[in-house]
């Protein structure tokens, strides 16, 4: 129901705006501040947003120019009577008419006749230019772990292609639109896709063309498949005072990720599923929520912040800063037990050394039980400057979940006796944040924390390839399972020695972002002790001219500092490579390298490489 209201109160808004806009450009007001005819002007609008006025060189008559966003987006210039987009070959403009200059977002400008030759904002006002300090950029800067790209601009169109998935071949079809107004002083972005895969031939000989022609039934087999329809719902930003979000390929991290990080439901072959998130904050204190379903959720996590010193003195950035929060991270349907296909249920002769699947879903079977973490956190800033941000943070976590205490050579599959379990673990962070330059703006992240905890914790227990180790957690060496029922996430790390001494880690992250043109990454995990080390490589190029690229490579669970740098491909590795290039505005060309996760012929879940080059046609509007 608040996605359906979310795209009506988006409709009802474009003919209110468009009127509006269409009002205010044939009465604009007057201003004496005069734009040069030649030479880049930077003016900002009633929101705040940085236009560049680009004229065509010495001139009469007010001819075509060309308005660009501060983050690179060209804004068309349309002729007042028709509404139509002007090209660079188009005719001269009116010289005593404005015209108006319709955003990406639903902001509007006017450029006022000749004589003027002013921005004005939608209302008749004229912009002023920027003054003041340049708005300190905040959120994520990197989307380390998102397996997807979105246009940056209003779009309709059809991709297609060949896919391959294990030993099909597919004709890959996805109807999609992509769509930004204003709603509520704000950008909101939707983006829709109905994916269909129609197979083509099987590679193997006994098989080759049974069953060309049909829709992959996979796709369409349970009911968060039908969600995926919804590719992206995206209004405010993370750490601003209103956010939300629903998509089908992002990854979510609540608080400081001590508990929830960077989690993507979507690793999985055979299984997609569509996460919401809510943020919302005031001076006073503030509130995030994640589930990774929509229409039904088994990984759910949320945060409660209060800032009580903020009542003292909200001008000191400590007493503003200073909050408390309060953290819950969970997994409903954690798997216990996994079941072994004592019925040969796939035919292949394997029983007792084989997790059962189930032939509908191709989804392991499992007996399950909930794995619950809550933490309490403070945070506060120690300096607070455009160039620099300094804040430190303290988390204490906590994991309970039950273990069995059935005989493990003689396992017990209904109703499975258990015994409660505890650890915890306690984390001091430090998060420096810069801003430097001003055009472009380049922002860069430090993090680093200290932890130590429990031998039977781990931090951001919900992590990127949770969505995989909750049935089989295995390092990234390992090749078989030493015990395939029982080799569950859940036993694997609360099941560890709890008497053991304490575990002593690391966590160094780092990003760069240089406005729409570039952002990088790196992270890196370790211990003392353990074989839970991870690493992260990001590289990202948001929008640049007409290309997107995105590329990820993690390696999760390394046995040591050594292992982590071993350039073999592991069997927990992450790599995540889309691109997208137009060689026309009704042609674009993407292609994608992924190693989703499936179970594998020696029943294991496994990465397999993924190659996807396919076709876009459609127009931008």
């Amino acid at each position: 129901m608040m996605l359906f209201a979310l795209v009506l109160l988006t409709l009802g808004s474009v003919d209110r705006a468009e009127a509006q806009a269409a009002k205010t450009a044939e009465k604009p007001k007057t201003s004496k501040a005069v734009v040069p005819s030649e030479g880049v002007q930077r003016s900002v609008t009633d929101d705040g947003a940085t236009v560049e006025v680009v004229p065509k060189g010495k001139t009469s008559t007010v001819r075509v120019q060309k308005c660009i966003t501060d983050d690179g987006r060209l804004i068309e210039i349309l002729d007042r009577k028709t509404s139509r987009p002007l090209k660079d070959s188009a005719p001269n403009l009116d010289a005593d008419a404005p015209q108006q200059c319709q955003m990406y977002g639903g902001h509007t400008v006017l450029i006022s006749p000749k004589k003027r030759r002013t921005l004005l904002t939608k209302d008749g006002k004229p912009v002023k230019k920027r003054t003041g300090p340049i708005p300190f950029v905040e959120g994520e800067l990197a989307k380390v772990g998102s397996i997807g790209l979105v246009p940056w601009e209003n779009r309709f169109g059809l991709i297609m292609g060949i896919e391959r998935l294990g030993e099909v071949f597919y004709l890959s079809l996805r109807p999609e639109i992509n769509h930004t107004r204003e709603v509520l002083g704000g950008p909101l972005t939707m983006s829709f896709g109905l994916p269909v895969r129609i197979q083509l031939l099987d590679s193997r000989a006994d098989r080759r063309w049974d069953g060309m022609g049909a829709i992959r039934s996979q796709d369409w087999d349970e009911p968060s498949d039908y969600a995926r329809i919804i590719q992206y719902i995206r209004m405010g930003g993370k750490e601003e005072r209103f956010f939300f979000e629903v998509n089908s390929f992002s990854a979510n991290s609540i608080g400081h990720g001590t508990l929830l990080k960077r989690y993507n439901p979507n690793l999985n072959l055979n299984t997609r599923r569509v996460s919401a998130q809510f943020d919302a904050f005031m001076d006073y204190g503030g509130v995030e929520t994640y589930v990774n379903d929509i229409t039904g959720p088994n990984v759910l996590g949320g945060l409660v912040f209060l800032k009580p010193l903020s009542v003292i003195d909200r001008s000191n950035y400590f007493l503003r800063s200073f909050s408390l929060g309060f953290s819950m991270a969970a997994d409903l349907d954690a798997p216990l037990r996994n079941r072994l296909d004592e019925d040969d249920l796939d035919g292949d002769g394997r029983r007792f050394n084989e997790i059962q699947i189930n032939q509908t879903t191709f989804q392991p079977d499992y007996l399950s039980t909930s794995v619950i973490g809550y933490g309490f956190d403070v945070e506060f800033k120690l300096l607070d400057r455009r160039e620099i941000d300094w804040k430190m943070y303290f988390d204490h976590s906590t994991l309970i979940s039950g273990l069995p205490t059935d005989d493990p050579s003689n396992p017990v599959w209904s109703d499975i006796p258990t015994k409660s379990v505890k650890a915890s673990g306690l984390t001091i962070g430090n998060l420096f944040r810069h801003n430097l330059g001003h055009d472009p703006v380049h922002a860069l992240r430090f993090r680093f924390e200290y932890r130590r905890h429990d031998p039977n914790y781990v931090p951001a227990y919900f992590d990127t390839l949770y969505e995989i180790q909750r049935v089989q957690y295995l390092s990234s060496k390992q090749t078989n399972s030493v015990d395939i029922a029982n080799q569950t996430k859940l036993q694997t790390i609360l099941g560890r020695d709890p008497s053991g001494p304490m575990v002593n880690g690391l966590y160094v992250e780092g990003s760069w972002r240089v406005s729409h043109y570039l952002a990088l990454a790196i992270g890196l995990e370790v211990n003392d002790s353990e074989n839970d080390k991870n690493l992260f490589v990001h590289l990202e190029v948001p929008h640049l001219g007409r290309l997107q690229f995105l590329a990820t490579y993690q390696r999760r669970t390394a046995e040591s500092f050594a292992d982590l740098f071993d350039f073999s491909f592991g069997n927990n590795d992450i790599f995540i490579l889309k691109t997208r290039y137009g060689l026309a505005d009704a042609l674009h060309f993407n292609l994608e390298v992924l190693t989703p996760f499936g179970i594998g012929p020696e029943s294991l879940f496994r990465n397999t490489v993924q190659v996807n080059l396919n076709a876009e046609l459609g127009f931008s509007y």
